[in-house]
This record gives C-alpha cells, sequence and structure tokens, in this order.
C-alpha cells in the first residue's frame, strides 16, 4: 500500500479525516498523496496542514495516483467525470464516497475504470468511524481489499451489497446527526432545569460515551 499513489478530489471533513489516518498508519507518504478542490484555499490548507502534495487539476490528481477517493459533494460528480473522463483508464481504482451515486453511474461515464463504493461516518474524524464497502461488478478482490485497508484507517469496516449503501447512509451515514441533536436537546432540558451549560454538556458528554461503551461491551441487548 505504502508504494500506492493516492489522490482525493475533494478536500471536505472526511478527505481530511482519511489523510490522517492514513499517514498515522504509515499506509500512505505524505508524498504519496495529492489533493484537489474547487476551492483553492481549503486546498492549500490541507496540503499545508498534512504536508501532502497539492494539484493544480483534478487531472493532475488522476494522472499521478493508482487511487483516486472521490469526496466531492453528490450534485458536483456529473461535472467532474465529465472533466476526467480523459484521463481515467483500466489501471485506476475510483473509490467514490458520495451518497446517492451509484458505481453503474461512475462507469456509464468512465467505462474503463474500477469502481469501488463506500459510506464512511463523522466519527473516523477521530478514528472512531465506521464504512460499509459496497459490493459490486467490476472490481476484484484485490480492489476490495486496498479499500478496506484504507477505511480501516479511521475505524471498523463492513461489506454490504452496493443496493444497501442507501440504508446505510440513512443509518449510520447520517446517524451521528441523530445523536447530536438528541445531545443538544438533553443539555438544554438541563439547563431549563437550572443546571449550568458546562456541568450539563459534561453530564451529556459522560453519559453518552458511557452509554455506547456499556452497549458495546455489555455482550447483550440491554434495552
Amino acid at each position: 500500500m505504502k508504494a500506492m499513489k493516492i489522490g482525493f478530489i475533494g478536500c471536505g471533513n472526511m478527505a481530511q479525516g482519511l489523510i490522517k489516518g492514513l499517514l498515522l498508519n504509515g499506509i500512505a507518504s505524505k508524498n504519496g498523496i495529492i489533493v484537489s478542490d474547487i476551492d483553492k484555499l481549503k486546498k492549500q490548507r490541507l496540503g499545508k496542514l498534512y504536508g501532502v502534495k497539492t494539484a493544480r487539476s483534478n487531472k493532475e490528481v488522476i494522472s499521478t495516483s493508482n487511487i483516486i477517493i472521490l469526496a466531492v459533494k453528490p450534485q458536483d460528480i456529473k461535472v467532474l467525470l465529465a472533466d476526467i473522463c480523459c484521463v481515467v483508464n483500466k489501471n485506476k481504482l475510483l473509490i467514490s464516497i458520495l451518497a446517492g451515486v451509484t458505481s453503474g453511474y461512475i462507469k456509464e461515464n468512465l467505462p474503463e475504470c474500477r469502481v469501488i463504493r463506500a459510506m464512511p461516518n463523522a466519527p473516523a474524524l477521530v478514528n472512531a468511524g465506521i464504512t460499509a464497502i459496497g459490493i459490486s461488478s467490476g472490481a476484484g478482490k484485490k480492489d476490495y481489499e486496498t479499500a478496506r485497508h484504507i477505511f480501516g484507517c479511521v475505524g471498523d469496516v463492513i461489506k454490504v451489497k452496493e443496493s444497501m449503501l442507501n440504508a446505510v447512509t440513512a443509518v449510520s451515514g447520517s446517524g451521528p446527526a441523530y445523536f447530536f441533536l438528541f445531545k443538544d436537546a438533553l443539555i438544554k432540558a438541563a439547563v431549563a432545569l437550572g443546571i449550568d451549560k458546562k456541568t450539563a454538556q459534561k453530564l451529556v458528554f459522560k453519559t453518552a460515551a458511557g452509554s455506547a461503551k456499556l452497549i458495546a461491551e455489555s455482550g447483550h441487548d440491554i434495552c
């Protein structure tokens, strides 16, 4: 893996989390990672933060990488695929983390490449995520092992049929937002009952962390 060149198209939070995990786990070197983004300031900040290369264009990322992680917004995928179609070939492995964009759609536009879809979640930013990798045609066993190593740097990995990834997105991809909303509601309720905000936050944070640990380690359904 360390000999592989990994490119990121899109420099959002998930790309940042993955780059951090790859470097900390020695899966890739700083010189082995290159990034691009439509937002030049965001790209430059990420390059400076982790010491990775910054590309002048998406095509440069494709041409200099063996593995390309597509981390743009889903609504931007059509323009992106049109931009990179002339430089993608069968030697490139594309890993998409875009919600709702099937591997079939990507291969319609980039028929020669190998495509894997994955759905990580926000806790990957603190090495506590879970990523579902979608099993579909067009990618080999070695490709899935490559994806497993990459996402294993930021948490647990499971395999599912690609047709299940929309459901996975609803459960684990969007799931953290539900817990954040519940946490905020608990804090507001505690403050309304007269507890100061700092104390309320500590109570809620520790309760959430402890509950998660209890569920994970109890070995049975505690409900």
